[in-house]
């Protein structure tokens, strides 16, 4: 069944939990310069999908071009690949493309209310399939991290390659069941491709540098006033109106205690599998004595006496 999306990422001005859904404004957009706790909100994003999602129904993907902020979820069990120079980041985005046009392909006869093909139409297809007992399997939601966007796009080499891919994921990527989240410390039009800004409905500004920065994120000033340290602006596209948001702190300790818990869950799932599964095939067998095996076996080859074997021809 389709399964809902959402993350926590900290408090509103009145102190309630601010959580968004990645189902229903699946593409973002996050901006803020050094200090501003961008990372720290990545790293929330991270950690509240690994703990209230099974790595069965989210699969990760991580773009880290600094190399030292998202290497230690390489291996949770959610998180698919991390890609850490830009030839790992052309690659990985590369094969996200060729997967959306895969699952386009494989659901093009599942079509949701309006006739379009989308993954939750899919999946429920194959739930209803699981019900009547004919085996399926049903499609996980692919969520893509990237840090650091200006890195990437003005990369002389593959920066093309790398925001031709990315486009097409924010254009095509969500009725395949793809959600893509962007951040930059540099938010200008430089980067920040309007097809791209378009695309991610949903955007947060942290502290910015200037004015014009604050508007290629939210559309309007604000920004550039915010106190740094997860003070943010959230702009969602259920409402015009921005909401004034402190992001919650994560520490390493924090982050550390959610992959090892996260590790732990998978390996005590796949022991519990493997046992059922042992269960399963167990041989209905007696235990047979291996003295009583051996004593028979001499005796057969005339060894029981200590008389060498004679053929009986």
């Amino acid at each position: 069944m389709a399964q809902e999306i959402s993350v926590t990422i900290g408090v509103d001005s009145e102190g309630n939990e601010f959580v968004f859904s990645l189902t229903q404004s699946p593409h973002a957009l996050f901006a803020g310069t050094t200090g501003s706790g961008k990372s720290t909100l990545i790293h929330n994003i991270l950690c509240s999908l690994i703990e209230n999602h099974d790595d069965d129904k989210v699969r990760i993907f991580i773009g880290d071009p600094k190399r030292v902020e998202f290497y230690r979820y390489a291996g949770t069990p959610h998180v698919e690949r991390v890609a850490r120079d830009v030839i790992e980041h052309e690659k990985m985005l590369r094969k996200l493309v060729f997967i959306m046009n895969t699952r386009y392909q494989i659901m093009e006869n599942c079509m949701d209310e309006n006739g379009l093909p989308v993954v939750s139409a899919y999946n429920q297809t194959m739930y209803r399939k699981d019900e009547d007992g004919i085996k399926s399997f049903s499609l996980p939601n692919i969520i893509v991290v990237i840090d650091e966007l200006g890195n990437l796009v003005l990369d002389k080499q593959s920066g093309k390659n790398i925001l031709d891919s990315i486009i097409q994921l924010v254009q095509l990527g969500r009725a395949a069941g793809i959600t893509v989240l962007l951040a930059t410390q540099q938010p200008t039009a430089k980067i920040i491709d309007t097809r791209i800004k378009a695309n991610c409905p949903t955007r947060i500004a942290l502290k910015v540098t200037s004015r014009v920065n604050s508007r290629v994120v939210i559309d309007s000033s604000g920004a550039e006033t915010l106190n740094g340290y997860g003070d943010a602006l959230v702009l969602l596209p259920t409402s015009s109106n921005k909401i004034r948001v402190q992001c919650l702190g994560m520490d390493y300790k924090n982050i550390a205690d959610v992959i090892e818990k996260s590790v732990q869950k998978k390996l005590a799932k796949n022991t519990f599998n493997n046992q059922n599964a042992t269960e399963a095939v167990k041989p209905q067998c007696k235990v047979i004595d291996l003295a009583s095996l051996k004593s028979f076996r001499d005796s057969s080859v005339g060894k029981s006496s200590g008389s060498k074997y004679i053929s009986p021809n």
